[in-house]
């Protein structure tokens, strides 16, 4: 997932979800200069590698290789080749993969694989956040998109990251198109989250972002009820 505008003046510029005007945008903002090293699990487009800065390293984990041959051609889309960040790319199921990466080493951490009809629920249990927790530095941020027709992921994931003392916030971008001359972002989801407080202070501080809803316990490896998990209603 992820588009890219035709317009020149456009060029490398994150839209749809990724916009800078939307939840992500206002994340990498806030965190500015404090990533040095980052981890995206979900390549799509690769429209989050346009808000790398020169000196940050990301990596970017996918376990598609035809995704990445996509990503990577400048004829398809230029926010990989044209990214200011080094750029690391490790092929292979998100989870497995992460796991192999020293602990400590991440000052951000974006799960972004949730979006279409077949969910990786391996990647929404208690094990894997306890897992991704311990891959983020002291002050790192974890960001996941939440977007999602289907499925209301977001008390899940709240009840996970708070069995762990995590710092969460919630922001849903509910942009209508027939309301607004904007072009540039897509209605969207997502949830952040801290060990440390203040890291999310200008996130605090803005009303559009909330205390997710908790659900009574987090998914586990051995227990996921998905039709817990469905949207109600029209």
């Amino acid at each position: 997932h992820g588009i890219e505008s035709l317009d020149p003046d456009m060029r490398s510029e994150p839209l749809a979800y990724y916009s800078r005007r939307g939840p992500a945008g206002q994340v990498f903002e806030a965190l500015g200069d404090r990533i040095e090293r980052a981890g995206f699990i979900g390549l799509g487009a690769g429209s989050l590698a346009a808000y790398g800065r020169a000196g940050q390293q990301l990596d970017l984990f996918e376990i598609d290789p035809t995704v990445v041959r996509i990503a990577r051609n400048p004829a398809w889309f230029s926010f990989v080749p044209e990214s200011k960040a080094e750029l690391r790319f490790i092929l292979g199921d998100g989870r497995l993969t992460l796991s192999r990466e020293p602990d400590g080493v991440y000052d951000l951490l974006v799960l972004d694989a949730f979006s279409s009809d077949a969910i990786p629920l391996h990647l929404l249990t208690q094990e894997a956040f306890t897992m991704y927790t311990d891959k983020l530095a002291p002050e790192g941020v974890l960001l996941v998109h939440l977007s999602n027709r289907h499925l209301d992921l977001g008390p899940f994931v709240a009840a996970a990251l708070d069995e762990l003392g995590m710092t969460a916030l919630e922001r849903t971008d509910t942009i209508a198109f027939e309301q607004t001359e904007e072009t540039d972002r897509f209605a969207s989801r997502w949830l952040v989250a801290s060990r440390d407080r203040g890291l999310l202070k200008p996130l605090l501080q803005d009303v559009r972002w909330t205390l997710p809803t908790r659900a009574e316990r987090p998914w586990t490896d051995t227990h996921a009820d998905l039709v817990a998990a469905l949207r109600r209603g029209p």
